[in-house]
């Protein structure tokens, strides 16, 4: 049990979805037919099932892909482990430090320097005032943004962008990584050490978890796959290496 960064029990998340009716035919058609405000609201309101009785458990040491179509559940179980989304039924654990690389651009701030960015983000990863000061010209360095990086960040590209989070996100230390497929960052120059680099980060840490829509590629970086398929797990697959 020491061993069990993250569990899920019997987890099931839904989202509401509202629908607009924008049909002035069907809106005509329900003053005609005196449809009640009770079921006007009723007919635009659905629930998406986005997870349905997950049990998982993700012992130290393990790497997880997590595979299947689009709208299989991936993204929201990565998601999850973030706590950005609480399930309605069940339990989700979590017990570590955890990077996510799913969306690693949002939180900036367009009207402050990448520099102050810096501040900004790595506040918001779970860094110290002392650990953001330590790292910050590791992280100015990789980026190679130069003298931009005192530049507001509305002036920057969306590949400077990338690069700068991505900069900030692989230099501190969790015990458990979340990926959206195999992160591409960049030019081609920055791309090839930012490979290198998220190699380097992911085998020094406990768990890597990794949504993907290549097998082969799951296949080569974990040890166990979850087959997910309209929010439930189908299988699991066990990686001999």
């Amino acid at each position: 049990m020491n061993d069990q960064l993250i569990s899920f029990s019997d987890v099931s998340i839904s989202f509401p979805v509202f629908t607009a009716d924008r049909s002035v035919r069907r809106k005509l058609l329900r003053k005609q037919t005196f449809q009640s405000d009770k079921e006007k609201s009723t007919s635009n309101l659905k629930v998406v099932d986005s997870l349905k009785n997950i049990n998982l458990s993700i012992l130290k040491g393990e790497r997880v892909g997590l595979f299947g179509p689009n709208g299989a559940g991936k993204t929201t179980l990565l998601r999850s482990m973030t706590g950005a989304y609480k399930p309605q039924i069940g339990r989700i654990l979590v017990r570590g430090r955890v990077t996510s690389l799913l969306d690693i651009t949002i939180g900036f701030m367009d009207d402050a320097t990448g520099y102050e960015n810096i501040t900004i983000q790595g506040l918001q990863l779970g860094m110290t005032f002392e650990e953001i000061a330590k790292k910050k010209d590791e992280v100015i360095k990789f980026s190679g943004l130069g003298d931009k990086i005192f530049l507001p960040l509305r002036t920057y590209s969306s590949g400077m962008r990338v690069r700068l989070a991505f900069s900030l996100c692989t230099c501190i230390e969790p015990d458990i990584i979340l990926l959206d497929e195999w992160l591409s960052v960049g030019d081609a120059e920055f791309q090839e050490k930012a490979s290198a680099r998220l190699k380097e980060f992911i085998s020094g840490v406990s768990i890597v978890v990794i949504a993907s829509h290549s097998l082969s590629l799951l296949r080569s970086v974990c040890t166990k796959i979850v087959y997910l398929q309209n929010g439930k797990i189908n299988r699991v697959e066990k990686v001999s290496k």
